[in-house]
Parts: C-alpha cells; sequence; structure tokens
C-alpha cells in the first residue's frame, strides 16, 4: 500500500514538474550601448515557394530593447517603411500574446547570449539559448545554439552562423508583456 502510494505521488509529481515552463538563467539589465537599439536585427533569406515556383526573398527580424528584453519572429518579404509598417503593426498583435517570441539577452564585452523558449508538443516550455560576438555596433554574429528539453543535457549545435544586421525602425513595437515580468 505504501509503494503503491509513494508512486502515485511521484507520478503526479512529476507531471506537474514537466509541465513547468523552464526558467530562464538571464536577467532583465541595462543594456550597453555596444549595439543599436533604435531599430531591429534582421536576417535575409531565400526560400523556395511552391506557389510562385521561384525562391522568395524574407528578412525575419528581431527587436532588442535596451532593458535586455527582446521580440522575434518578424518576418517582412521587404525592408521598405510602408510595407514593414504594415507587417509589424499586424504582427505585433499576435507574436505579443506568444511566450515563445519573448526572450532576454546579455552582453558581455563583445560576447552576447540570448534566451527564450522553443515551442513545447506536450509538457512546459523548453528554454533555448544562442550565443554569439556583437561584430561592430550593427551587427551580431550568434555562433552557438542549445536546444534544451526537460532532460538533463541540451542539444548543443555548434555548426550555427547566423549574422543579424541592423535596420533603424521607429516606431518600435511596445516591450510590455506578461512573460518577463518575474526576471
Amino acid at each position: 500500500m505504501v509503494n503503491k502510494l509513494s508512486y502515485l505521488l511521484l507520478t503526479i509529481i512529476g507531471i506537474f514538474i514537466s509541465c513547468a515552463d523552464q526558467k530562464l538563467l538571464l536577467k532583465k539589465s541595462k543594456i550597453p550601448d555596444i549595439i543599436k537599439t533604435d531599430g531591429f536585427y534582421y536576417v535575409k533569406t531565400n526560400e523556395y515557394s511552391k506557389t510562385l515556383k521561384d525562391s522568395v526573398t524574407n528578412y525575419n527580424f528581431t527587436f532588442y530593447y535596451i532593458d535586455g528584453t527582446f521580440l522575434k519572429h518578424f518576418t517582412s518579404p521587404s525592408l521598405e517603411k510602408e510595407i514593414l509598417d504594415f507587417n509589424i503593426k499586424n504582427q505585433y498583435e499576435i507574436l505579443k500574446k506568444d511566450q515563445t517570441n519573448w526572450g532576454l539577452y546579455e552582453i558581455y564585452g563583445s560576447n552576447i547570449i540570448r534566451e527564450g523558449w522553443n515551442t513545447s508538443v506536450g509538457g512546459g516550455l523548453p528554454r533555448s539559448r544562442a550565443e554569439g560576438y556583437v561584430k561592430n555596433d550593427s551587427t551580431i554574429v550568434f555562433t552557438k545554439s542549445f536546444a534544451f528539453d526537460n532532460k538533463c543535457c541540451p542539444k548543443i549545435n555548434s555548426n550555427y552562423e547566423v549574422e543579424n544586421h541592423f535596420f533603424p525602425y521607429s516606431p518600435k513595437p511596445d516591450s510590455s508583456n506578461i512573460f518577463l515580468n518575474e526576471y
């Protein structure tokens, strides 16, 4: 009887622990002015469109805020002001409600660390991390990514290099969110 009760209790505890979102290790902090924050950083991608039967250029971008937070997963086919305004306004209303779009970053010297959450098919959201360096005030290069799960060891991708370029943009979306309040 005691063994069955112990097993049941451990099972319930295990379920609740695995349902909790992983905690970020970084904290909000004022970022030194090593990078520009009056716009966003983008990565240009070329993807094949089955519909258009041609290669399509997209710009995927992230807003970095002076308090050490970031908001990612914006996309636009162009960096023209009118198109950006339209895409950012419409995407922001959706992206701001999803915890996996928010995260924290810190800069130490010329090194940058960025943490957020990945999507999950069950249980809590696993933590993700990217590390790299600040090449200059308008270029960030991420050289390593870590995908955590609820197990002990992260999956490390060190065969990874993503160069992000600055683009001035105003007004930036609001950085207020409920996901980073405890940090």
